[in-house]
């Protein structure tokens, strides 16, 4: 669950931003919106795992579809942890007008390259209780941005600055 969890948590604070363009002083109503749907998604996942466990071993075309979205949920992590690993170089690159794109491409390599190390020996647990706190983190960034755009609006409606 830690790949998904990081593609969701990453993905909703990069778009906070957006939101607060599109909705504007409705941006704290929408992003509770988004939680409420993806609490809502968490109960569909938590229901078809519930049910769904007793017969994973059969030989029907449920545990076809299972595999299936196994595999593409591991392309969709490579591609996100890819991305994002781009994405840190091109931000740890930049303040120091260093950034190229080979440069990138091979600091990036060399940061996968490293967490796969660790991983092969031995240290995936770490990393996945790494990944939990970064989740967390992620979360209480989240809950931060609500208040702040709360508090906000609460000075833009009766006049303050």
């Amino acid at each position: 669950m830690v790949p998904l969890a990081n593609i969701m948590d990453v993905g909703f604070i990069i778009m906070s931003p957006a939101i607060v363009l599109l909705a504007g002083f409705s941006a704290p109503l929408v992003m509770l919106g988004v939680c409420l749907i993806t609490i809502a998604a968490g109960f569909a996942v938590a229901y078809n795992i519930r049910h769904y466990e007793p017969i994973a071993d059969s030989d029907d075309p449920l545990t076809h579809v299972e595999r299936t979205a196994q595999w593409a949920l591991l392309c969709a992590s490579v591609v996100n942890i890819a991305y994002y690993t781009l994405l840190l170089m091109a931000l740890l690159l930049l303040p120091f007008d260093a950034f190229t794109t080979g440069r990138q491409a091979v600091l990036g390599t060399i940061y996968l390259a490293t967490i796969a190390a660790v991983g092969y020996m031995g240290g995936m647990k770490w990393l996945n209780k790494k990944g939990d706190q970064t989740t967390a983190f992620n979360l209480a960034a989240v809950l931060g941005v609500l208040v702040a755009f709360a508090i906000y609006n609460l000075q833009e409606a009766v006049g303050a600055r």
